[in-house]
């Protein structure tokens, strides 16, 4: 066992961990069948439980076994594969030469794990693998109604009893059956896997071993989902609208059914059918594929009378390999959707900073750090082709760049030999870096060169007196989307600037949040060292004025970055203000959410929103 110390008693349906790293609630899911219950956690606000389209997705099928050695059967199934790929990212497979009694041996151990008691269940838990109920581990709020055990296994190793010894360390040394049972079913998935990515390296147009060979050492996953029946299941998820962060997701259900997939703004149901698996391609595929391939958003339905179970098997590379497309899979005019990046640090930040969504890969890829001769290069060789400051579009840019963890003020000297020969002034914004000259000429970028920290935003004017920054959240509850929108104003009550952007999807109070944490870092960038920070939100200053946060709060993380933004080294005012006098940061936060843009950088007011402004501004400084 581990360190981890549970406290279990057969009253309450929710048991706390009371030592250990992590924090966590345990649930006992039979327990509140019995009882009928649904804790608050696990329930979904209502502009989230969009209703299901009648419509199935269009999934094609391919046979294996028809296409194997036939040339002409494989292009015809590429072309099919290809088509959904392009467009949502699944298909399924069958005559796949899995054996159907291995799967059916693969199932019937569910009960060998999940029925057991939940003292034993949790004592199986090892960090991110092994055992989970809800992913209480990780997550405080709209969890899944799920309990999992996650196995690891490589593809290339001496060992030929990894899983057994995975099993028999977690569950006990008389689980040997059930260890050798996964093992072999993992086999087999290896087996299958190498056989899709032919498929799909063929149907990309690269050499069909190319991606064999590229995830011979892979590094991948088993998962066992188990789904309780829930008497509320219209409240609840099995698993939230998410994207696989993995490379590929091979999923075999049973006949139960549960999973949708998010296309055309409806959620489609992916019928489940006999000894069939359902493949789908997942964020890093995404990736290796320049985009061309989509990672597409889905969920599972809980059933409310019959339980439901599941195998996936996520094919993940090594961690230390770097993602990187094959050079033939662009045309002559294609350039790079996204620049090289580890898959370790990948990994870290879906499992240690953010929540699977439909825009994880396009989050992290904003913060990877952009080579800077693509920005100055010409663009007949792949470049932006910029050679000023005032060339640089920080909307385009927007999407090379984002979430910074550190907040130093940077100075950087650019030599002539690239065509600049002045200091540049450099900020870290959750947007990128702030690149100025002191002439309100900026951009967002993040060069790959050195720099050295400095003391002082030196170079960029500071605003004195008392600024003014208002900021604002949008939802669209129909496709749970988030947009932000703020706008900086200097003691004279003048535009500064203003911001909008896209942040993924989330709740109402999420959004609004996001929004004071991204004003609050715009304002600090720009030298303001007494502000007035106004928000329409009546939950978010309350919160904010608040002593402190209960660690179980939903957006516990998010709140404490914004403490510890407030407490740096200036005065910040907060005021809650009535929506009337927060319009125009209303429409730019509606931008936000309307732009595919992460974060955009406005030096003057959009014309669309010239007649908000004075409304806006009449509000007491």
């Amino acid at each position: 066992m581990e360190s981890n110390t549970v406290t279990l008693s057969l009253g309450p349906p929710i048991l706390k961990e009371v030592e250990g790293e992590n924090e966590a609630h345990i649930f006992d899911f039979e327990l509140m069948q019995k009882e009928k219950m649904v804790p608050e956690e696990f329930k979904w606000a209502s502009e989230s439980l969009v209703e299901t389209s009648e419509e199935e997705l269009d999934v094609p099928l391919i046979d294996l076994r028809a296409i194997k050695g036939d040339e002409v059967a494989m292009a015809a199934a590429a072309e099919l594969v290809r088509e959904a790929c392009m467009k949502h990212g699944f298909f399924q497979v069958t005559n796949h030469c899995v054996d159907p009694n291995l799967i059916t041996a693969a199932f019937q151990e569910f009960e060998s794990i999940f029925k057991l008691p939940l003292s034993k269940k949790v004592s199986a838990k090892r960090n991110l693998l092994g055992y989970s109920g809800a992913h209480s581990e990780r997550y405080a709020s709209r969890l899944p109604w799920k309990e999992t055990f996650s196995i690891p296994y490589k593809h290339m190793t001496e060992s030929h009893s990894q899983v057994i010894d995975f099993i028999k360390s977690t569950l006990g040394e008389d689980r040997h059956f059930t260890g050798l049972v996964y093992e072999k079913y993992s086999e087999a998935m290896k087996g299958l896997s190498v056989n899709i990515l032919e498929l799909l390296g063929i149907s990309l147009g690269v050499d069909g071993s190319h991606y064999e060979k590229y995830f011979e050492d892979a590094e991948s996953l088993m998962r066992l989902s188990f789904y309780p029946p829930c008497i509320d299941s219209n409240l609840v998820f099995g698993t939230g609208p998410h994207c696989d962060p993995s490379s590929l997701t091979i999923l075999f259900q049973d006949q139960v059914g549960g999973l949708q997939v998010f296309v055309d703004n409806k959620w489609l149901a992916v019928r489940p059918r006999p000894d069939t698996f359902v493949i789908n391609i997942g964020d890093t595929f995404m990736a290796l594929s320049n985009g061309i391939y989509k990672s597409c958003l889905h969920r599972v339905l809980v059933n409310k009378e019959m339980e439901r179970k599941s195998l996936a098997f996520f094919v993940n590379l090594k961690e230390d390999k770097t993602v990187r497309p094959p050079e033939n899979i662009f045309g002559k005019t294609q350039r790079r959707s996204y620049p090289d990046f580890k898959y370790s640090e990948f990994c870290e930040f879906v499992t240690k900073h953010y929540r699977p969504d439909s825009q994880t890969l396009e989050i992290i890829m904003v913060g990877h750090p952009v080579h800077w001769h693509k920005i100055i290069s010409p663009k007949k060789q792949g470049g932006l082709g910029v050679r000023s400051a005032r060339l640089i579009n920080a909307s385009l840019l927007g999407k090379l760049v984002p979430p910074l963890s550190g907040r130093a003020l940077l100075r950087l000297k650019m030599n002539s030999r690239m065509g600049f020969n002045f200091d540049w002034v450099m900020a870290q914004l959750p947007s990128g870096i702030l690149i100025g000259q002191g002439r309100g000429d900026f951009a967002i970028c993040q060069p790959s060169i050195a720099f050295e920290t400095v003391p002082m935003l030196a170079g960029v004017p500071l605003l004195f007196g008392s600024s003014k920054l208002n900021v604002d959240g949008s939802h669209f509850p129909s496709s749970q989307r988030m947009g932000v929108g703020g706008v900086l104003r200097d003691s004279d009550k003048h535009w500064v600037a203003g911001f909008s952007g896209s942040r993924g999807t989330g709740t109402v109070l999420e959004a609004e949040l996001l929004a004071v944490s991204l004003g609050l870092d715009f304002a600090w960038s720009r030298g303001v060292k007494s502000l007035i920070l106004e928000s329409d939100s009546l939950d978010v200053t309350n919160e904010l004025q608040r002593p402190n946060t209960v660690h179980t709060h939903p957006n516990y993380g998010l709140i404490c970055q914004i403490r510890n933004l407030l407490n740096r080294d200036w005065e910040v005012a907060l005021h809650h203000v009535f929506r009337q006098a927060n319009r125009l940061v209303d429409a730019l936060a509606r931008f936000g959410v309307m732009s595919e843009d992460l974060f955009t950088i406005w030096a003057n007011p959009p014309p669309e929103v010239a007649t908000l402004i004075l409304q806006d501004a009449i509000s007491p400084l």
